[in-house]
């Protein structure tokens, strides 16, 4: 298929890493003149860990992660209230921290991404989608059946023909205005009421690498983490004034600094610090905290991704996992279904996200209030309350499963596929003897989940133990004639039983398994 997708930033690059690898022709578009490198620190979270090493960039994100040991809760003196360290991350436990091992710039997120695909994807800067219109097709001429496609205008004036376009431009994405424009009550979007700023700050000798979080009066937060030897970041919330914050987020910037200045007045700690680097600021960026929300996330060959589809709300931390997770679904839906049921594969995606979406967005007013107290009591029994948690038998606050049980990463077998050559040459010799010249002739698949040949560049995630053991199950009751699914190891097979790999059971237990 021939697809563009609007958005350069963490979801635009992943759709475009796994359709690319299924062999579909690909174009990026942004209408930055370059990469958007700006944003701040984000933690992937959940599934989105799997997803990014069934990506094979696991190792790469740790190598760039951000050195942030914990989370610290203090008061307005700077006393620490409550310490967090940062969990040791088990596989088996699945237990995970406010502060992960998968804490990393947005930047650097990008970049990682923008790399493993520029080989293989076209990339566009300085364009955007101005607006689409679907051409539908029932008809079918002698060279065949057509499909559906739609037509794509540019800011630049120009027009273009695709089989599907994914808006992947984040929360103010235009493409998804032009899609609910005549079915407004189809958008659910809902503003938080949470007005929000992040910029960065210079560091001092006494800043540690710990999250520190505080509480003040008025239903006000502030946080500072550090991710360089030099530098840090602030966020800055605040749940009043909301007319005062509308009315400067309609002006410039200087307007916007005024508002967030006027209102963190007198809230303590390192108060004149911060505001002193809140003037100063360069890289300032304020909004209102909204939540993307609608009934549908296609509209004939559109669909939409990430933030443009169901953003959480930045308090929620989940943004950029969505984002890795939707586009991992979409591109399995896409291959599950091919090209001739593209329809089929944007419902299916909308099904298979929806429950992990919904449960993503459950920010309930009363909770988000009392995550920002109004008054001093109010704050202390916060406090408190989070300072039990801490001291709870296994309990931590705020830790999490890695892997939640409510929802469970699809596997797509669809899309484990493996580059003839590198599983060729990732092979011992004696096990390259021992290949039958038909055996040879197929596309290798390795017994693994994920192969310890994973630095090639080529190299893609392999079907599961779990994903394995299942489909052996419901071969059994398979007709011997019947032609396996793609991802199977053929019985007539050699079987390799020295391929190593980190990620799941011993290449026995997988050689008994299959």
């Amino acid at each position: 298929m021939k697809v563009v997708i609007a958005g350069a930033g963490v979801a635009g690059p992943a759709i475009a890493f796994w359709l690319a690898k299924q062999g579909h022709e690909c174009t990026v578009v942004e209408r930055f003149p370059s990469l958007r490198i700006a944003g701040l620190q984000v933690d992937l979270r959940n599934e989105a860990i799997e997803v990014v090493r069934r990506m094979g960039l696991l190792q790469t994100v740790r190598d760039r992660s951000v050195p942030e040991m914990g989370t610290i809760i203090v008061d307005s003196k700077g006393q620490e209230n409550i310490v967090q360290r940062k969990l040791k991350i088990e596989h088996e436990s699945g237990v995970q921290g406010k502060t992960s091992a998968y804490e990393i710039m947005r930047r650097d997120l990008i970049e990682i991404l923008y790399d493993a695909t520029k080989e293989n994807v076209t990339y566009r800067f300085g364009l955007s989608v101005d607006h689409y219109r679907n051409i539908e097709v029932d008809d079918s001429d002698e060279e065949g059946p057509k499909t559906d496609q739609v037509e794509v205008t540019f800011s630049d004036g120009s027009k273009e023909t695709y089989d599907l376009l994914i808006a992947a431009d984040g929360q103010g994405s235009r493409i998804r205005k032009q899609m609910f424009f005549y079915r407004p009550e189809e958008d659910q979007s809902r503003w938080l009421g949470i007005f929000s700023a992040y910029y960065t700050l210079p560091r001092r000798d006494y800043d540690t690498s710990f999250c520190r979080m505080y509480h003040a009066t008025e239903r006000r937060l502030a946080m500072t983490r550090w991710h360089k030897q030099d530098m840090g970041q602030v966020y800055l919330m605040a749940m009043n004034n909301a007319e005062r914050f509308r009315r400067a987020l309609d002006r410039d910037v200087a307007s916007q600094k005024d508002a967030f200045t006027a209102v963190f007045k007198g809230m303590g700690w390192q108060e004149e610090r911060i505001l002193h680097a809140l003037t100063d600021a360069e890289d300032f960026y304020a909004d209102e905290m909204l939540q993307r929300r609608s009934t549908v996330w296609s509209h004939g060959r559109v669909v939409l991704l990430g933030d443009a589809a169901y953003c959480a709300s930045p308090i929620a931390g989940v943004g950029s996992s969505m984002a890795l997770i939707g586009a991992y679904v979409l591109a399995g839906e896409l291959a599950v279904h091919g090209e001739r049921k593209v329809a089929a594969a944007l419902a299916s995606y909308d099904a298979a996200m929806r429950p992990l979406v919904d449960q993503s967005q459950r920010l309930p007013k009363r909770s988000l209030q009392g995550w920002l107290p109004l008054s001093t009591w109010s704050i202390k029994r916060l406090h408190v309350k989070e300072w039990v948690r801490s001291k709870g038998k296994g309990a931590q606050p705020w830790a999490k499963k890695v892997h939640d049980q409510r929802w469970v990463l699809p596997d797509y077998p669809e899309m484990c596929w493996r580059s003839r050559s590198a599983a060729w040459a990732s092979l011992p010799s004696t096990a390259r003897s021992s290949l039958t010249e038909d055996s040879r002739s197929r596309s290798f698949w390795s017994p693994g989940a994920y192969s310890s040949a994973s630095s090639v560049a080529d190299d893609i995630w392999l079907p599961s133990y779990e994903l394995r053991k299942e489909e052996r199950a419901q071969g059994r009751a398979q007709k011997e004639d019947e032609t396996p699914r793609l991802g199977k190891v053929q019985p007539d097979w050699p079987l390799v039983t020295d391929l190593s790999c980190s990620n799941c059971a011993t290449c026995s237990k997988r050689a008994e398994v299959l």
